[in-house]
């Protein structure tokens, strides 16, 4: 018998057929082929790993192409929606482009018909001496207004409260008083000064109109409070209480002017304290003026001298001066002044010196900080161009107030009623029953 190796068996080619394996040789061949099976093994579960994970693939990618078409058909579906609905968008769009068109006719139609019911009621007011009646709680203005309550008289007319019957909100309703022409053009310039600016501390102009009867009326916003009159008579008003209400008063002016509008009578009866927000608010554009176009910022008087004389700008007294922002701008020194003074920087006993004060007497010195002092002295310079703007005022007074802790314009408000109330409390004394 023929002996062979484990390597000549395994590696070599057919064994003869008397060949034999045999002690050390036999046992290492065992192994060998042991080994061997364990490589076969370990290589078909790794080749069955392979395929099972190809097949996971492959159906998972049948999946994301399933989900894939689904979800193209779907985008088709909703195109093909929003294509739909656009369409019909436009449809509508230009439908209503031709129904607006078409109201554009009729509300100018109605524009035209209504300035013609104006003109004639206008006419008829202006022709009459009556004064404007006075309402009882309940009465209706022009069905527009449900009077509540009487407020109280300012120069052209009575001021109630009322409800806006379009709104159902509380408003104030102006009634023109005089029937006169002139003050007809007032009254009129008045809502239109105040509709044409918007601003916080801006009391808003909401409708101008004529009633049935003629009477000429206009809805405002409805600010309860106390004008800085009653406030600093009450109270004397501190120095950054002064720069902070002066800042307010300010940016109000400064938003005035932006929109060509120059108030023309500022003055504490003007200015109301509330303890609604912004705190400090404007009122009466009684007088106001728009500035003419292309009259770089001035508008020539053909008309005789209007404001209050104890405020009145040296520009506002001369005949052949010209209305300018800067008006407002010293009429808003003198309220300074007097606030921190206790007293109007010209006083005199007739209404003429005063007026000749304004335009040439220098002003007194005003005590405290001399910072606020000095911007109260640029408010109260006789040469317009030589007077801050309103804009430029409102920062000035702003940044000093800012920087002496002065409360908020919103709580100089809050705080003014209370104030007002126990003076008047302190005035009446205790009743006579206590």
């Amino acid at each position: 018998m023929k002996r062979i190796s484990c390597r000549d068996l395994l590696e070599g080619g057919p064994p003869d057929d008397d060949a034999a394996v045999e002690g050390a040789e036999l046992t290492r061949l065992y192994w060998t082929v042991k080994q061997r099976e364990k490589d076969l093994a370990r290589r078909e579960r790794y080749w069955a790993s392979v395929h099972d994970a190809l097949g996971n693939a492959y159906q998972e990618l049948e999946q994301r192409a399933h989900e894939l078409q689904a979800l193209r058909e779907e985008l088709v579906e909703v195109n093909a929606g929003l294509e739909k609905r656009v369409a019909e968008q436009v449809a509508e769009i230009m439908q209503r482009a031709g129904e607006i068109d078409a109201l554009s006719v009729q509300l100018k139609q109605q524009v035209r018909d209504r300035s013609r019911e104006l003109r004639l009621a206008l006419d008829r007011a202006g022709s009459s001496d009556a004064e404007a009646p006075s309402l009882a709680s309940g009465a209706v203005v022009g069905g527009r207004a449900r009077i509540i309550s009487k407020l109280g008289d300012g120069a052209m007319g009575s001021v109630y409260e009322a409800e806006d019957l379009l709104t159902g909100r509380p408003v104030a309703i102006k009634l023109l008083r005089a029937a006169d022409r002139d003050a007809l053009r007032r009254f009129v310039a008045e809502a239109d000064a105040a509709s044409a600016v918007h601003h916080p501390a801006i009391v808003r102009t909401l409708h101008v109109d004529v009633a049935e009867d003629g009477t000429l009326y206009q809805l405002m916003e409805l600010v309860r409070g106390v004008t800085l009159r009653r406030f600093a008579s009450a109270a004397r008003v501190r120095i950054g209480e002064a720069a902070r209400i002066g800042a307010s008063i300010a940016g109000a002016l400064s938003a005035a002017h932006a929109q060509g509008v120059v108030h023309r009578d500022i003055k504490p009866e003007n200015v109301l304290l509330s303890a609604d927000a912004p705190g400090v608010r404007v009122l009466d554009f009684g007088i106001a003026k728009h500035l003419a176009a292309g009259s770089d910022g001035e508008t020539q008087r053909p008309h005789p001298v209007v404001g209050t004389p104890g405020y009145m700008s040296p520009d506002q007294i001369r005949p052949s001066g010209a209305t300018t922002p800067a008006a407002d701008v010293y009429s808003l020194g003198v309220v300074l002044f007097e606030l921190i003074a206790g007293r109007r920087p010209f006083m005199r006993p007739r209404v003429e010196d005063v007026l000749v004060a304004h335009l040439y007497a220098p002003p007194p010195a005003l005590g405290g900080p001399p910072e606020l002092a000095s911007i109260v002295g640029a408010c109260l310079e006789k040469q317009p161009s030589a007077r801050p703007t309103a804009t430029e005022l409102e920062a000035r007074l702003g940044a000093y107030a800012d920087g002496v802790d002065a409360p908020s314009a919103d709580a100089i408000g809050r705080t003014s009623a209370e104030l007002v109330e126990a003076a008047a409390a302190r005035e009446s004394g205790p009743s006579s029953g206590a």
